[in-house]
Order: structure tokens, then sequence, then C-alpha cells
């Protein structure tokens, strides 16, 4: 059944960011997760200037009444998702779908303290967007790479009617039908300056169009050679292993389709390459297909009044662009997700958070906090989680930029938070303050 989307109205800006980047900014008597350490700082004063921290020191006996006082707080780089859609997906409802809106998308990153994301498929108008205000610090991936018809193609088909359909595909999705085509795809999406090429290497719904594996090393090979790195899509473990062992620079999700063996576990550890850990992803899916989902209030904030509608889902509703299985499998894959994380992190694989936000119950933003939580619950230690959704992916995303980290000369992307999130990790939903690059973001009530 096609959806007919509707218009939403403009929407007043989330965030605001204060212009006074060249007044130096402070944050008195507070604590310290600097991005790498096992534990908080002893209270200290925190002074920025021009885009970066420029001193830290113990905190003084008095405190300067321009200061932000950071009393019982925690100050910690600003969160990064390393997995994040923005655009046709806001997290809502599948049957309340709403026109694009990737500005509002990006601007829900920064309100949420969501400093930096990699947007796992790119557009033009994404570009156009991360040049706004209220948008992070964007790492842009390619349009989706995917066999002839292959994911997501199906989806946008069955979500979107025509003419729709003619302008989202080729925006978001190109395809590869023979060898001949690799070169000209990679030719094609490096000449629009993203920071990655996306690969899809899986087929939703099961038995659909998938790339062969030579296609996939040839991918991988040919974006190399012209110094790219690849990030691939991949559901299984099968699939996992073979787009490691061919040299993807990352994978987008952590299998889910089934379990991963203790051999796959050794071989993809043996090749180094980061999994973005996705971990909630396919619970918030299924608490929304049985109407159990109960957003917390950062969540209901960021929902564009649609929270209620996710108990109200009509009866002849199917989840656009799979088969009738994907919903009676949900706890199947969520359950399979969360022992390969904890099965990948025990074996000592480098994990980053990420969330796919812009799904359904996954919001631009606020579901990074969920996230963080999910991991936890696993048994990740908090301060591990912490580093891979801060200085982790850093290094990953951009080694030479020297952020995700809070010492003397980083760039100030900063969050200030109640409480003590290597306590308890909840602590990074009660958002106090945030700032990108020293400029501190107003969050709009």
């Amino acid at each position: 059944m096609s959806l007919i989307i509707s218009g939403c109205a403009a929407h007043a800006p989330l965030v605001r960011l204060d212009p006074t980047l060249r007044a130096p900014q402070c944050i008195s008597r507070v604590r310290i997760f600097d991005g790498r350490s096992e534990q908080r700082s002893e209270p200290s004063d925190v002074t920025l200037a021009f885009g970066r921290i420029e001193s830290i020191q113990p905190a003084a006996p008095t405190v300067d009444p321009a200061c932000l006082d950071g009393e019982g707080k925690t100050l910690l780089p600003g969160l990064i998702d390393s997995h994040a859609h923005v655009g046709l997906g806001g997290g809502l409802p599948p049957w309340e779908p709403r026109l694009p809106d990737t500005a509002r998308h990006l601007e829900m990153f920064l309100f949420s303290g969501v400093t930096s994301v990699l947007v796992a498929s790119g557009s033009e108008e994404l570009a156009e967007a991360m040049e706004l205000e209220g948008s992070p610090h964007v790492f842009r991936a390619s349009r989706v790479v995917t066999a002839k018809e292959g994911h997501p193609i199906p989806m946008y088909k069955s979500l979107l009617f025509w003419p729709l359909t003619s302008i989202f595909i080729p925006q978001g999705v190109i395809e590869v039908e023979t060898d001949a085509d690799v070169v000209p795809v990679i030719t094609t999406e490096l000449a629009s300056g993203v920071d990655f090429i996306k690969v899809v290497y899986d087929s939703m719904p099961p038995g659909g169009p998938h790339l062969t594996q030579h296609q996939l090393e040839r991918l991988i090979a040919e974006a190399r050679q012209r110094g790219a790195r690849v990030v691939v899509h991949a559901g299984s473990a099968q699939e996992a292993v073979e787009a490691t062992e061919a040299g993807a620079s990352l994978l987008m999700h952590v299998p889910w389709e089934d379990l991963l063996s203790d051999d796959d576990v050794r071989r993809i550890a043996a090749t180094r390459v980061p999994l973005v850990t996705t971990r909630h992803v396919f619970g918030a899916i299924d608490e929304v297909a049985k109407g159990t989902l109960r957003l917390h209030p950062l969540e209901r904030r960021l929902s564009d009044g649609a929270g209620d509608s996710f108990s109200q889902r009509p009866k002849d509703f199917a989840p656009p662009g799979f088969d009738a299985t994907f919903e009676a499998n949900l706890a199947i894959y969520d359950r399979n997700l969360g022992q390969n994380v904890k099965k990948l992190f025990d074996a000592g694989v480098t994990l980053l958070v990420g969330t796919d936000a812009g799904l359904p119950g996954v919001f631009q933003g606020a579901s990074i906090h969920r996230e963080l939580q999910t991991l936890v619950e696993l048994g990740l230690p908090p301060v591990e989680v912490l580093r891979s959704a801060t200085s982790t992916p850093a290094r990953f995303l951009d080694p030479a930029r020297h952020f995700g980290v809070i010492e003397p000369g980083a760039v100030a992307d900063l969050l200030l938070v109640e409480g003590d999130p290597l306590q308890d990790i909840a602590a990074t939903e009660h958002i106090v303050a945030a700032w990108k690059s020293g400029l501190r973001v107003e969050r709009r009530p």
C-alpha cells in the first residue's frame, strides 16, 4: 500500500548558536569526562576561546560570576552519532509520514547534545542544510550504492507514490547492475565531495537483489585506490565477515540476522575494522509495531506532536518494503544484535555508537541516549560506552581534527549534563548546555 505523504508546517528553530565566538567563555567547578580517562576529574575551571578549549585549571576558591556554574555537573565531549539518516524519516510512525525536513532533523542532533554525526546516505539537500546555523558537524556518506532494485529501493517504492519515487530514489540511491558499473559509480559519487562511499551488502527483504562478493570487492578496491573509504551495511554474520575481509573501513551495523560464531568474531577482530552498534533500532521498531513504545521526555519534545500516534496503528498497515516475516522477526533480530554486540566487545573489536536515527521510534539526536543506555544494559561499562560515543569515533572520522576529547587545544564541542554519567548513563539526557566549536547552543523550549 502506497502512503500519501502529508505536508508539514514550518517549524520554529529548535536551536540557536550564540554568536559571541570571540568572547572567552568559561565553566567553573565542573567535573570532566575527557573522552579517554577512566573517571571524572576533580572540580575544574574550563575556559573556551576562538572555538577551542583554551585552558583547564583546578577550580578556583571563588566562582567568577561571568562563568557557568558546573557544580554537581559533568562536562563531556559532544556526543557523536556514527550512523544516522536525515530527510524522509524523523523517527515518526510509518503510518504518518511527512515531507522531508532535513534542516529540522539536523537541529534535533544539536538540541540533544550530538555535535557530530555520520549521515549514512547523502544528497544535495543535505549538503545545503549542513551550512545552516543549526547543523552539527556532518560527515557525509554518498548515495546508497546497491544492487539493481536492491535495498532501500523496495522500501521507497512502497512508501512513496509516483512521481515522488522518480525524485527521491535517484537522490538517495545509485545502482550497480554489472561489474562495468563499478568505476562510473565510484567516480560519480566521489565527484560530489562526500566523506565516505556507502554500500549495501544485504538483501532486504530476504531473497531480494544483492551485490555479488566480487562487486563489493571491486567497489572497495576502486574507492581505496582513489583515497576514499567505504562504509558497508551488512545484515548477516557471513556478510559482515566478507565485508570486513574485503577491506571495508566501517560496518554500519553489528549483524542482526543471525548470531556470530566464535570463528566469525575472530575473523572480524583480525581485520581491525570497527562496527557501529545500532543496538536499539530493532527493539524500537518492535515497540512501534506492537504499540508499546513509551517516549522519554527528550524524544517526546522532538516527536513533532506525533507521540500519541504510535499507539494508533491502522489495522491494515503493513511495513513498507518488507515481507510478511519482518515484524515477526523483530524480537529475534533485537536479541541477535544484542548478543553479537557483547561478543564483539568482549573480543576487543572497536565499536562506534550509532543509532540508525530516522527509522520509526528512533529520533535524530534523542535516540543516542537510548542507545547508550541499552549498551550499558548489555554489560558494557559506561566509561567504554561513552568513549565509543566521543573520542573513538572522532579518531575514525577525522584523526587530524582534534575533537571528541576535552583538553587544551581541542575543538570545543561540549555537552554539560546534571549528575555523573559514568555512574548513571541516563544522566546524559539531563542536558544543561552544549557547545559546537565554542558556540553556545541555545536550546529553544
